[in-house]
């Protein structure tokens, strides 16, 4: 099977080297043509109707075992990276098809439990990352991206979907969501820029690394392929991948492990959630969590009694696994602001200034201002990626710009990524300069001349030509001060001196203009006999 697979992928930027030996085979090192399905293992997703499938998704072993191995590091918290490839159509209809060439793992992410943020030096390493293999001749797409839901069920959130907007340039943008807790995955392709966020669906292993497959998520099924089925499997009906069960700490036992539906492990506590959350909404449910638990350390002694409750409110196991899987999602939300009795507060960001003509390499700093969020702090981007914003706002403009564009600057709440404000950067090419004649910059000094006893005052005035800025700064050479022009003479003047008022360009400080201010002392009182 491996030996027929090569022959359909064809290296685009490369002539195909000799097969090498099973042992031998890696991922490949240039963009791959995928022409043909045959001879690739197929999966799909419990509940999927495989009839209804509008796209194909080509999953290679390698980016499989990155993916795996990347998510396993940390499961306490939420993670992700990024899916490149490129899209195409195989098959005599011509189905769209998005082929995965690699998977890159995100960093400088910030995430928690239930939520994931990729921040500007995620995004700017993924840059680099691209870079790189563009030099290597390696021309890749951004087609998707992935990140966890530790002991979550598979789904987007309304946060993930905000995230899958980034590749809304897309035609075929892709999602995938994977349980690294218990071994669960799947595929959201977005269907005119709309995901069904409940509907995962499965995918086609390319065997890149091993004739085997390598596919072990719980909640897929192995198929034949579209062409036929894979090599030496002839006639073996749909199997589930085999799964590596964890073993009792320090002995050889395997765990049990129950892989039923949800609604068959837990009939009882999912019909009283269903309940609950119907009559009271997720609140009720929330705050009476703790009363439940002990309520339900009983239920199987108390099965009889409840049977006739589930029966009512569970019209199929599926319906009663699709609503475990919204109050799963909605109580996630919760979670995320620390407690049942915080409400979410209306969250609005404003960005100035709204809009800015810059010429190459000049910059200019925005502000966000966030109210209603419990933190203030945003994450910019630039939509197209012409200059580059830091963590502060500032924007800087390109080294060159040969035509005038527009510059989209967004800030996004890191509080609530569903709110964000933007800025428009119009980008204008380098103005010739005019070379202007130069004139001789002069300053006069009026009146040039006064005449003040102990504390009076004089105001000057300084005219400037020449500059295109008429402003000065004045000073004093003796004793005394001057402010805006008016001078005022020292208190107390026990003998007659002059001193000097000096207005100095502000323009050219080379350039000044003076008065003199004679000081008379101040005259001796005189005593009687």
């Amino acid at each position: 099977m491996h030996e027929e697979a090569r022959t359909r992928i064809k290296i685009m930027t490369e002539p195909e080297p000799a097969s090498p030996p099973v042992s031998q085979v890696g991922p490949a090192v240039a963009p791959r043509k995928v022409e043909s399905l045959e001879g690739f293992w197929s999966y799909y997703c419990d509940g999927e109707d495989e009839k209804k499938r509008s796209y194909i998704v080509v999953f290679p072993q390698s980016a499989y075992r990155t993916v795996v191995e990347h998510l396993a590091e940390d499961k306490t918290r939420e993670h992700g990276g990024f899916l490149l490839g490129y899209e195409t159509h195989i098959g005599p209809g011509q189905t769209p098809t998005i082929v995965i060439e690699e998977a890159v793992p995100a960093k400088f992410t910030n995430g928690t439990p239930v939520r994931l943020t990729f921040t500007t030096d995620t995004w700017r390493g993924l840059d680099e990352h691209t870079d790189r293999l563009r030099e290597q001749g390696r021309i890749l797409q951004r087609v998707g991206w992935y990140h966890s839901h530790p002991n979550i069920s598979i789904f987007l959130s309304h946060w993930d979907l905000d995230v899958c907007k980034t590749f809304d340039q897309r035609e075929y943008p892709v999602a995938l969501v994977v349980d690294p807790v218990n071994h669960r995955g799947g595929f959201f392709v977005a269907t005119k820029k709309v995901y069904q966020a409940h509907s995962p669906q499965g995918f086609y292993e390319l065997p890149d690394l091993q004739v085997d497959p390598m596919m072990t998520w719980r909640n897929m099924t192995r198929q034949e392929g579209p062409q036929g089925p894979p090599t030496g499997q002839e006639g073996k009906p749909p199997v589930k991948p085999d799964v590596v069960v964890p073993t009792e700490p320090g002995g050889n036992t395997p765990l049990a492990t129950d892989v039923r539906p949800v609604s068959q492990r837990f009939p009882i506590i999912i019909a009283v959630l269903t309940l609950l959350f119907s009559l009271g909404g997720l609140g009720v449910l929330y705050e009476k969590q703790t009363d439940l638990a002990a309520q339900l350390k009983g239920t199987q002694q108390d099965m009889a009694s409840w049977k006739t409750t589930a029966q009512l409110l569970s019209k199929s196991a599926g319906e009663i696994d699709g609503i475990s899987a919204n109050v799963t999602d909605l109580r996630a939300r919760f979670e995320q602001f620390n407690g049942p009795h915080k409400k979410p507060t209306n969250v609005s960001i404003s960005v100035t200034p709204s809009r800015v003509d810059l010429q190459p390499s000049e910059t200019r700093v925005f502000h966000a201002k966030v109210v209603g969020a419990s933190s203030s702090e945003v994450q910019w981007t630039i939509t197209p990626n012409h200059g580059t914003i830091k963590r502060n706002g500032e924007y800087k403009a390109p080294g060159s710009i040969s035509t005038e564009e527009e510059v989209t600057v967004k800030a996004t709440s890191v509080a609530d990524p569903s709110k964000s404000s933007t800025a428009v950067v119009r980008l204008k090419p380098q103005a010739r300069k005019v070379s202007e004649p130069k004139t001789e910059v002069s300053v006069r000094v009026t009146p040039d001349h006064a005449t003040l006893a102990a504390g009076g005052k004089q105001t000057f005035t300084a005219t400037v030509t020449g500059a295109s800025e008429p402003g000065v700064t004045w000073s004093v050479e003796g004793d005394g001060t001057i402010q805006g022009g008016e001078y005022s003479a020292p208190p107390a003047v026990t003998e007659a001196k002059t001193v000097k008022v000096k207005a100095t360009s502000e323009k050219d400080p080379t350039k000044y203009g003076t008065a003199t201010v004679d000081l008379n002392p101040t005259p001796s009182a005189t005593v009687p006999n």
